[in-house]
C-alpha cells in the first residue's frame, strides 16, 4: 500500500483547568480539568462524532492530566485507541509557569509585550518559543503518520491549548495575530485536511 500523502487533523484543546478559569498561564503543569469543563467536553465530543464524516483511525495526546482526560473521552466517543506522546505535551513556560498575565505585564512589561506580539519567535526564560513547541508537536504528529495504513488517515490531537492554537497557526489555518483569542479557546474542536508535507517541523526561536 502506497503512503499517505495527506492527512485529516481533529484538533481539540483539552478542557480548561482551574488555572485557565484563573487566568493563570499554564505549560506543562499536572492540572486536572475542572469538572464542568469535562462535563462540556463530554458532550461536545460526542455530538462531533456523530455529526463526523468518517471514523478517527488514533486519538494522540499530550501528557497532562487535563489532556489525556479529554483525549480519552474523544477516543470513547469515536471508538478508537488512544496514544499519549510526551513530545505533544504544552508549550514549556519555564519562570512563567502560573503567572496571570497582568502581573507578568507589570514585572516584565517589555518582554511581555514581545512575546504578545511575536509568539512563535519568543522564549520565555528557562521555557520555550510557542513557534518550537507547534515544531516539536507537528514533528512527532508526522511519525506517527509512517504507521498509517490508510490512504488519508483521520487522527485526532489532543493538546492543551496554548499548542492547539500553535499548532492551527503553523498550519495557515489561522494567522498568528489571532494567536492569543484562540489560546483562550479550550474545549473546541478544528477538523483540516492537510498534505502530509505541511508538517515541516523546522522552527525559529529568540531567546527573551
Amino acid at each position: 500500500m502506497p503512503k499517505p500523502t495527506s492527512v485529516r487533523l481533529v484538533l481539540l484543546s483539552a478542557a480548561p483547568t482551574a488555572w485557565d478559569e484563573a487566568g493563570r498561564l499554564i505549560g506543562q503543569a499536572a492540572l486536572p480539568a475542572t469538572d464542568g469543563g469535562t462535563d462540556s467536553l463530554h458532550q461536545r465530543a460526542k455530538a462531533f462524532v456523530q455529526a463526523f464524516d468518517g471514523e478517527l483511525d488514533l486519538v494522540l495526546c499530550g501528557p497532562e492530566d487535563s489532556t489525556r482526560a479529554s483525549a480519552a473521552l474523544l477516543a470513547e466517543a469515536a471508538g478508537c485507541k488512544l496514544r499519549q506522546l510526551n513530545e505533544l505535551a504544552n508549550v514549556n513556560l519555564g519562570l512563567w509557569e502560573g503567572s496571570l498575565r497582568e502581573e507578568l505585564e507589570g514585572r516584565c512589561p517589555s518582554t511581555y509585550k514581545a512575546w504578545r506580539d511575536q509568539p512563535d519567535r519568543i522564549r520565555p526564560p528557562e521555557g520555550e518559543a510557542i513557534g518550537d513547541a507547534a515544531a516539536r508537536a507537528m514533528a512527532v504528529i508526522r511519525k506517527a503518520l509512517d504507521k498509517a495504513r490508510t490512504e488519508q488517515p483521520v487522527i485526532g490531537v489532543v493538546v492543551r491549548p496554548l499548542l492547539w492554537a500553535a499548532l492551527l497557526s503553523r498550519l495557515n489555518e489561522e494567522p498568528w495575530g489571532s494567536y492569543w483569542t484562540l489560546a483562550d479557546q479550550a474545549g473546541e474542536i478544528r477538523c483540516l485536511t492537510r498534505p502530509i508535507a505541511d508538517l515541516n517541523p523546522e522552527a525559529i526561536s529568540a531567546s527573551a
